[in-house]
């Protein structure tokens, strides 16, 4: 995967609640990631995000999981510019990077998104199966792609 071909992708939300989830170091609320989406310009109902979208929840993750590592009790007000500002930052993106080409070299697949990447790899099935035919299955959980086709298929 190249730096250059992130702009053009598009991510699910769900995957990005996961990778900020990560970040952030703590469970993300309802609440809190409905502020962080708006935040981002991203939809009620949305179910994508851009890569720009995606570095910005990011980067708010990494921001608000510092202010709570600091115990002081209380957020301070984040700033655009300031959360721009990282979400920009080279280091910043290359981390990025390296941690979505991570997640790819991994075969790893949000649940939500498993019928649309077990396709790609030539297994069809539905949502519907897969909660069906996986123990304990989630929408909301990273499943490694070999482990859904062993069980989707059987």
């Amino acid at each position: 995967m190249n730096a250059l071909d992130l702009p053009n992708r598009v991510f699910s939300t769900e995957f990005a609640k996961a990778f900020c989830r990560k970040i952030y170091g703590h469970r993300i609320n309802k609440t809190t990631w409905a502020n962080w989406r708006s935040w981002t310009g991203i939809p009620f109902r949305q179910r994508s995000c851009t890569y720009e979208q995606l570095c910005f929840l990011v980067a708010i993750a990494q921001i608000r999981g510092e202010d709570r590592n600091l115990g002081k009790g209380f957020y301070p007000e984040l700033s655009r510019p300031k959360v721009r500002a990282l979400a920009e930052d080279p280091n910043f993106q290359e981390r990025m990077v390296s941690g979505i080409r991570f997640i790819d070299d991994s075969a790893i697949v949000m649940g939500r998104d498993a019928p649309r990447a077990l396709q790609l790899h030539g297994v069809e099935t539905s949502l519907r199966s897969l909660y069906r035919n996986v123990p304990n299955f989630s929408a909301q959980k990273m499943y490694q792609l070999n482990e859904l086709k062993d069980k989707a298929i059987a």
